[in-house]
Protein backbone atom coordinates (compact mmCIF):
# COMPACT_ATOMS: atom_id res chain seq x y z
CA UNK A 1 0.00 0.00 0.00
CA UNK A 2 2.98 2.34 0.42
CA UNK A 3 3.14 3.23 -3.29
CA UNK A 4 -0.63 3.75 -3.44
CA UNK A 5 -0.30 6.24 -0.60
CA UNK A 6 2.76 7.86 -2.20
CA UNK A 7 0.82 8.28 -5.45
CA UNK A 8 -1.87 10.12 -3.49
CA UNK A 9 0.80 12.29 -1.87
CA UNK A 10 2.25 13.24 -5.27
CA UNK A 11 -1.18 14.21 -6.60
CA UNK A 12 -2.01 16.10 -3.40
CA UNK A 13 1.20 18.15 -3.52
CA UNK A 14 0.60 19.16 -7.13
CA UNK A 15 -2.98 20.16 -6.31
CA UNK A 16 -1.78 22.23 -3.35
CA UNK A 17 0.78 24.18 -5.38
CA UNK A 18 -1.76 24.75 -8.15
CA UNK A 19 -4.09 26.20 -5.51
CA UNK A 20 -1.13 28.22 -4.12
CA UNK A 21 -1.62 26.92 -0.58
CA UNK A 22 1.10 27.81 1.94
CA UNK A 23 1.09 24.37 3.57
CA UNK A 24 0.28 20.83 2.55
CA UNK A 25 -0.47 17.98 4.95
CA UNK A 26 0.30 14.36 4.20
CA UNK A 27 -0.08 11.15 6.25
CA UNK A 28 2.79 10.43 8.64
CA UNK A 29 4.76 7.39 7.51
CA UNK A 30 8.47 6.61 7.38
CA UNK A 31 8.45 6.69 3.56
CA UNK A 32 6.59 10.02 3.43
CA UNK A 33 8.99 11.53 5.98
CA UNK A 34 12.00 10.44 3.92
CA UNK A 35 10.50 11.88 0.72
CA UNK A 36 9.60 15.12 2.52
CA UNK A 37 13.12 15.51 3.90
CA UNK A 38 14.50 14.79 0.43
CA UNK A 39 12.31 17.53 -1.06
CA UNK A 40 13.47 19.91 1.66
CA UNK A 41 17.16 19.11 1.14
CA UNK A 42 16.80 19.62 -2.63
CA UNK A 43 15.13 23.02 -2.13
CA UNK A 44 11.64 22.15 -3.34
CA UNK A 45 9.89 22.95 -0.05
CA UNK A 46 10.67 25.35 2.79
CA UNK A 47 9.89 23.27 5.87
CA UNK A 48 8.83 19.89 7.26
CA UNK A 49 6.84 19.85 10.51
CA UNK A 50 5.13 17.15 12.51
CA UNK A 51 1.54 17.79 13.45
CA UNK A 52 -2.01 16.59 13.71
CA UNK A 53 -4.95 16.77 11.34
CA UNK A 54 -5.60 20.31 12.58
CA UNK A 55 -2.14 21.76 12.00
CA UNK A 56 1.56 21.69 12.94
CA UNK A 57 2.43 20.89 16.56
CA UNK A 58 3.08 23.82 18.86
CA UNK A 59 4.68 21.40 21.30
CA UNK A 60 6.37 18.23 20.13
CA UNK A 61 4.14 15.15 20.30
CA UNK A 62 5.67 11.69 20.16
CA UNK A 63 4.35 9.39 17.45
CA UNK A 64 3.01 6.12 18.85
CA UNK A 65 1.05 3.18 17.40
CA UNK A 66 -2.03 4.57 19.14
CA UNK A 67 -1.91 8.05 17.55
CA UNK A 68 -0.11 7.45 14.24
CA UNK A 69 -3.38 7.43 12.28
CA UNK A 70 -4.04 11.03 13.34
CA UNK A 71 -0.48 12.27 12.84
CA UNK A 72 0.43 14.34 9.78
CA UNK A 73 3.45 15.88 8.14
CA UNK A 74 3.00 19.55 7.26
CA UNK A 75 5.12 20.73 4.35
CA UNK A 76 5.86 24.40 3.70
CA UNK A 77 5.40 25.11 0.00
CA UNK A 78 7.69 27.59 -1.75
CA UNK A 79 6.66 30.27 -4.22
CA UNK A 80 8.43 33.08 -6.01
CA UNK A 81 6.66 35.79 -7.99
CA UNK A 82 3.43 33.90 -7.28
CA UNK A 83 4.77 30.77 -9.01
CA UNK A 84 5.37 27.42 -7.27
CA UNK A 85 8.91 26.09 -6.97
CA UNK A 86 7.73 22.47 -7.07
CA UNK A 87 6.25 22.02 -10.52
CA UNK A 88 5.98 18.28 -11.15
CA UNK A 89 6.21 15.21 -8.95
CA UNK A 90 5.31 11.85 -10.45
CA UNK A 91 5.63 8.21 -9.45
CA UNK A 92 7.99 6.02 -11.47
CA UNK A 93 7.29 2.69 -9.80
CA UNK A 94 3.62 1.78 -9.68
CA UNK A 95 1.90 -0.62 -7.26
CA UNK A 96 1.53 -3.18 -10.06
CA UNK A 97 4.80 -2.32 -11.84
CA UNK A 98 7.78 -1.84 -9.58
CA UNK A 99 11.03 -0.62 -11.09
CA UNK A 100 13.97 -2.22 -9.27
CA UNK A 101 17.32 -1.41 -10.87
CA UNK A 102 20.80 -2.82 -10.45
CA UNK A 103 23.62 -0.38 -9.83
CA UNK A 104 24.66 -0.63 -13.49
CA UNK A 105 21.11 0.28 -14.51
CA UNK A 106 21.05 3.19 -12.06
CA UNK A 107 24.30 4.49 -13.57
CA UNK A 108 22.86 4.11 -17.07
CA UNK A 109 19.73 6.01 -16.03
CA UNK A 110 21.72 8.75 -14.28
CA UNK A 111 23.67 9.24 -17.52
CA UNK A 112 20.48 10.36 -19.27
CA UNK A 113 19.50 7.07 -20.88
CA UNK A 114 16.17 5.28 -21.03
CA UNK A 115 16.02 2.24 -18.76
CA UNK A 116 13.30 -0.26 -19.58
CA UNK A 117 10.13 1.82 -20.01
CA UNK A 118 11.35 4.76 -17.88
CA UNK A 119 11.99 7.95 -19.83
CA UNK A 120 15.52 9.40 -19.66
CA UNK A 121 16.35 11.59 -16.70
CA UNK A 122 16.98 15.26 -17.40
CA UNK A 123 19.86 17.14 -15.72
CA UNK A 124 17.41 19.36 -13.82
CA UNK A 125 15.38 16.48 -12.37
CA UNK A 126 15.71 14.83 -8.99
CA UNK A 127 14.86 11.15 -8.76
CA UNK A 128 14.35 9.47 -5.40
CA UNK A 129 15.46 5.86 -4.98
CA UNK A 130 14.52 3.43 -2.20
CA UNK A 131 17.55 1.28 -1.42
CA UNK A 132 17.32 -2.33 -0.31
CA UNK A 133 17.75 -1.27 3.34
CA UNK A 134 14.69 0.99 3.09
CA UNK A 135 16.55 4.31 3.01
CA UNK A 136 15.39 6.90 0.47
CA UNK A 137 18.07 8.96 -1.27
CA UNK A 138 18.54 10.76 -4.53
CA UNK A 139 19.72 8.87 -7.58
CA UNK A 140 23.25 10.28 -7.65
CA UNK A 141 23.85 9.34 -4.01
CA UNK A 142 22.66 5.80 -4.76
CA UNK A 143 25.04 5.59 -7.71
CA UNK A 144 27.96 6.91 -5.68
CA UNK A 145 27.32 4.37 -2.91
CA UNK A 146 26.98 1.62 -5.54
CA UNK A 147 23.52 0.64 -4.29
CA UNK A 148 20.65 -1.11 -5.99
CA UNK A 149 17.17 0.24 -5.51
CA UNK A 150 13.63 0.99 -6.56
CA UNK A 151 12.86 4.16 -8.51
CA UNK A 152 10.16 5.91 -6.51
CA UNK A 153 9.42 9.31 -8.04
CA UNK A 154 10.86 12.12 -10.13
CA UNK A 155 10.60 15.80 -9.26
CA UNK A 156 11.28 18.85 -11.40
CA UNK A 157 10.95 22.62 -11.34
CA UNK A 158 8.87 24.57 -13.80
CA UNK A 159 11.26 27.53 -13.68
CA UNK A 160 14.72 27.09 -12.20
CA UNK A 161 14.90 30.75 -11.21
CA UNK A 162 12.10 30.13 -8.71
CA UNK A 163 14.48 28.49 -6.24
CA UNK A 164 16.60 31.61 -6.10
CA UNK A 165 19.59 29.38 -6.85
CA UNK A 166 21.94 29.57 -9.80
CA UNK A 167 23.94 26.83 -11.48
CA UNK A 168 27.65 26.43 -10.87
CA UNK A 169 29.12 24.46 -13.75
CA UNK A 170 32.34 22.50 -13.43
CA UNK A 171 33.29 22.16 -17.09
CA UNK A 172 35.92 19.78 -18.44
CA UNK A 173 37.34 18.66 -21.74
CA UNK A 174 37.44 14.86 -21.96
CA UNK A 175 40.49 13.50 -23.82
CA UNK A 176 43.84 14.23 -22.14
CA UNK A 177 41.99 16.07 -19.38
CA UNK A 178 39.73 13.60 -17.58
CA UNK A 179 40.90 10.51 -19.48
CA UNK A 180 43.78 9.33 -21.64
CA UNK A 181 44.32 6.21 -23.74
CA UNK A 182 45.10 3.01 -21.91
CA UNK A 183 47.25 1.86 -24.83
CA UNK A 184 49.46 4.94 -24.66
CA UNK A 185 48.71 5.94 -28.25
CA UNK A 186 47.44 9.38 -29.17
CA UNK A 187 44.07 8.13 -30.38
CA UNK A 188 42.15 5.28 -28.78
CA UNK A 189 41.73 1.92 -30.49
CA UNK A 190 38.17 1.33 -29.32
CA UNK A 191 35.59 1.84 -26.59
CA UNK A 192 37.81 -0.02 -24.11
CA UNK A 193 40.92 2.09 -24.71
CA UNK A 194 40.72 4.68 -21.98
CA UNK A 195 41.69 5.24 -18.35
CA UNK A 196 41.62 8.11 -15.85
CA UNK A 197 44.47 10.46 -16.79
CA UNK A 198 45.67 11.44 -13.32
CA UNK A 199 45.15 9.74 -9.93
CA UNK A 200 44.25 13.22 -8.67
CA UNK A 201 41.13 13.26 -10.88
CA UNK A 202 39.50 10.99 -8.30
CA UNK A 203 40.08 13.29 -5.33
CA UNK A 204 39.36 16.51 -7.21
CA UNK A 205 35.98 15.30 -8.47
CA UNK A 206 35.07 14.27 -4.94
CA UNK A 207 36.03 17.73 -3.72
CA UNK A 208 33.65 19.36 -6.19
CA UNK A 209 30.78 18.52 -3.85
CA UNK A 210 32.10 21.04 -1.34
CA UNK A 211 34.37 23.48 -3.21
CA UNK A 212 34.19 25.85 -6.18
CA UNK A 213 30.64 26.85 -5.30
CA UNK A 214 28.53 27.79 -2.35
CA UNK A 215 25.37 26.32 -0.87
CA UNK A 216 23.23 28.70 -2.91
CA UNK A 217 24.10 27.08 -6.24
CA UNK A 218 23.06 23.90 -8.03
CA UNK A 219 26.22 22.06 -9.04
CA UNK A 220 26.63 20.26 -12.37
CA UNK A 221 29.68 18.54 -13.88
CA UNK A 222 29.64 19.03 -17.66
CA UNK A 223 32.12 17.52 -20.12
CA UNK A 224 32.35 19.22 -23.53
CA UNK A 225 34.37 17.30 -26.12
CA UNK A 226 35.05 17.81 -29.84
CA UNK A 227 34.77 14.45 -31.60
CA UNK A 228 35.22 15.17 -35.30
CA UNK A 229 36.14 11.55 -36.03
CA UNK A 230 32.73 10.30 -34.87
CA UNK A 231 30.26 9.99 -37.75
CA UNK A 232 26.84 11.05 -36.48
CA UNK A 233 24.58 8.66 -38.41
CA UNK A 234 22.25 5.91 -37.18
CA UNK A 235 24.35 2.98 -38.41
CA UNK A 236 27.72 4.52 -37.64
CA UNK A 237 30.11 2.07 -35.99
CA UNK A 238 32.18 4.94 -34.65
CA UNK A 239 29.10 6.47 -32.99
CA UNK A 240 28.08 3.12 -31.47
CA UNK A 241 31.56 2.58 -30.06
CA UNK A 242 31.73 6.12 -28.71
CA UNK A 243 28.33 5.73 -27.02
CA UNK A 244 29.59 2.64 -25.20
CA UNK A 245 32.75 4.50 -24.25
CA UNK A 246 31.03 7.49 -22.66
CA UNK A 247 28.60 5.19 -20.83
CA UNK A 248 31.54 3.43 -19.19
CA UNK A 249 33.19 6.79 -18.43
CA UNK A 250 30.06 8.12 -16.73
CA UNK A 251 29.73 4.87 -14.80
CA UNK A 252 33.25 5.33 -13.46
CA UNK A 253 32.91 9.05 -12.71
CA UNK A 254 29.55 8.54 -10.99
CA UNK A 255 31.28 6.41 -8.35
CA UNK A 256 33.50 9.38 -7.49
CA UNK A 257 30.87 12.05 -6.86
CA UNK A 258 27.16 12.39 -6.16
CA UNK A 259 26.90 15.42 -8.46
CA UNK A 260 25.07 15.08 -11.79
CA UNK A 261 27.43 14.42 -14.71
CA UNK A 262 26.62 15.12 -18.36
CA UNK A 263 28.72 14.68 -21.50
CA UNK A 264 28.23 16.66 -24.71
CA UNK A 265 30.11 15.69 -27.86
CA UNK A 266 30.39 17.70 -31.08
CA UNK A 267 30.49 14.92 -33.70
CA UNK A 268 30.86 15.03 -37.48
CA UNK A 269 27.64 15.58 -39.40
CA UNK A 270 27.83 14.14 -42.96
CA UNK A 271 25.25 16.70 -44.08
CA UNK A 272 27.56 19.57 -43.15
CA UNK A 273 29.29 19.28 -46.53
CA UNK A 274 25.99 19.51 -48.40
CA UNK A 275 23.78 21.76 -46.32
CA UNK A 276 24.70 25.32 -45.32
CA UNK A 277 22.54 25.25 -42.19
CA UNK A 278 23.96 21.89 -41.09
CA UNK A 279 27.48 23.22 -41.64
CA UNK A 280 26.74 26.29 -39.53
CA UNK A 281 25.17 24.20 -36.75
CA UNK A 282 28.17 21.86 -36.72
CA UNK A 283 30.55 24.81 -36.39
CA UNK A 284 28.59 26.36 -33.52
CA UNK A 285 28.57 23.05 -31.66
CA UNK A 286 32.35 22.68 -31.69
CA UNK A 287 34.61 24.39 -29.21
CA UNK A 288 35.61 27.21 -28.99
CA UNK A 289 32.02 28.11 -29.90
CA UNK A 290 29.50 27.62 -27.12
CA UNK A 291 26.91 25.40 -28.78
CA UNK A 292 27.40 22.57 -26.27
CA UNK A 293 27.11 25.03 -23.37
CA UNK A 294 23.90 26.43 -24.85
CA UNK A 295 22.52 22.91 -25.25
CA UNK A 296 23.26 22.23 -21.58
CA UNK A 297 21.30 25.33 -20.58
CA UNK A 298 18.44 24.23 -22.80
CA UNK A 299 18.43 20.74 -21.27
CA UNK A 300 18.25 22.08 -17.72
CA UNK A 301 15.67 24.69 -18.70
CA UNK A 302 17.97 27.55 -17.73
CA UNK A 303 19.13 30.83 -19.24
CA UNK A 304 22.55 32.47 -19.20
CA UNK A 305 21.33 34.57 -16.27
CA UNK A 306 20.79 31.38 -14.24
CA UNK A 307 24.54 30.59 -14.18
CA UNK A 308 26.85 31.67 -11.36
CA UNK A 309 29.87 32.50 -13.49
CA UNK A 310 32.12 33.30 -10.52
CA UNK A 311 31.54 29.76 -9.18
CA UNK A 312 31.96 28.06 -12.57
CA UNK A 313 35.07 27.12 -14.54
CA UNK A 314 36.34 25.15 -17.52
CA UNK A 315 39.39 22.87 -17.57
CA UNK A 316 41.05 21.57 -20.74
CA UNK A 317 44.38 20.84 -22.38
CA UNK A 318 43.85 22.94 -25.53
CA UNK A 319 45.12 26.20 -24.08
CA UNK A 320 47.18 27.61 -26.96
CA UNK A 321 50.47 26.80 -25.24
CA UNK A 322 53.56 25.79 -27.23
CA UNK A 323 52.91 22.20 -28.23
CA UNK A 324 49.12 22.39 -27.76
CA UNK A 325 47.15 21.30 -30.82
CA UNK A 326 44.57 24.05 -30.32
CA UNK A 327 43.30 26.79 -28.06
CA UNK A 328 39.64 25.74 -28.23
CA UNK A 329 39.37 24.98 -24.50
CA UNK A 330 40.60 28.33 -23.29
CA UNK A 331 38.52 29.83 -26.08
CA UNK A 332 35.22 28.37 -24.86
CA UNK A 333 36.03 29.44 -21.30
CA UNK A 334 36.51 33.03 -22.49
CA UNK A 335 33.31 32.99 -24.55
CA UNK A 336 31.27 31.63 -21.66
CA UNK A 337 32.96 34.00 -19.24
CA UNK A 338 34.35 31.57 -16.65
CA UNK A 339 37.75 30.83 -15.13
CA UNK A 340 40.05 28.54 -17.09
CA UNK A 341 42.47 25.89 -15.86
CA UNK A 342 44.78 23.52 -17.67
CA UNK A 343 44.65 19.90 -16.42
CA UNK A 344 48.06 20.40 -14.84
CA UNK A 345 46.82 23.46 -12.96
CA UNK A 346 43.57 21.94 -11.79
CA UNK A 347 44.59 18.38 -10.98
CA UNK A 348 48.32 18.71 -10.21
CA UNK A 349 48.44 22.27 -8.79
CA UNK A 350 51.14 23.20 -11.31
CA UNK A 351 51.57 26.95 -11.65
CA UNK A 352 51.73 28.05 -15.26
CA UNK A 353 52.59 31.46 -16.63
Amino acid sequence: MSLVNLANVCSHLQNCVMAKLPLAKIPYTRLHLQIALGLYNEGFISSVQRGSINGPDIKQVEVTPDNVSTRRLWLGLKYKDNKPVLSHIHLISKPNRRVHLTNDELVHFAAGNRVRFVKPMKPDEVVFVRASNGDVLNLYEAVKKQLTGELLCRVSLGDKSLTGKKYSIAGFDMDETIITTQSGTRFGHGAWDWCIKYPEVVSRLKELETIHSNDDTIKVIAIFTNQGAINNTKRSKSLSGFTHKISSIIKKLSTLTSLPIVIYAATRDPQANKNVLAKKAAKIARKPDIGMFQQLLNDINATKEDVSYQDSFFCGDAAGRPGDFSECDIGIAKKIGVKFYTPEQYFLDVKEK
